[in-house]
């Protein structure tokens, strides 16, 4: 019962994030020091470490209970990106968006993502998992003590 409310949730709040995307489709909305970025235009992005090495793409967000994205999950490697690639849920914070390119950039190497822990839908509600997956990127997860 507790896992389906959960899904209950996660997809009430990825309806009304599509709903608000798709009022504000375009470029980033910018106001003073705030910028949005529309989300549905985000999928898909490339993505590239600080030395300008393609890492993958983004292929899906997690959002928690509260509608905080809480990961990117990036589509790593494979061949021709069809045929043995992994997804992996990184923790949203780790990447930096550069508006201009349209395109995500995080701080890791191949190397790191090789053997990063690999993303599968079941393990959204794990909170074990979830704190494991960020401290593998040198995060501290906002939702524990020390977190933002």
């Amino acid at each position: 019962m507790k896992k389906q409310m959960h899904f209950a949730v996660l997809i009430s709040v990825i309806s009304l994030g599509l709903l608000a995307a798709t009022a504000y489709a375009g470029g980033p909305m910018t106001k003073g020091d705030y910028q949005a970025f529309d989300m549905n235009a985000t999928l898909g992005s490339l993505v590239k470490n600080p030395q300008g090495d393609y890492l993958g793409r983004i292929d899906d967000y997690v959002f928690d209970s509260e509608g905080r994205i809480t990961f990117a999950v990036l589509s790593y490697g494979g061949w021709w990106r069809m045929v043995g690639g992994k997804h992996i849920a990184i923790p949203f914070d780790a990447f930096s968006y550069e508006a201009k390119d349209r395109q995500f950039v995080l701080d890791a190497t191949r190397e790191q993502l090789d053997t990063a822990p690999v993303f599968d839908k079941k393990f959204v509600g794990d909170r074990k998992w979830a704190e494991d997956t960020y401290r593998f990127f040198g995060r501290q997860p906002y939702w524990t003590e020390g977190g933002e």
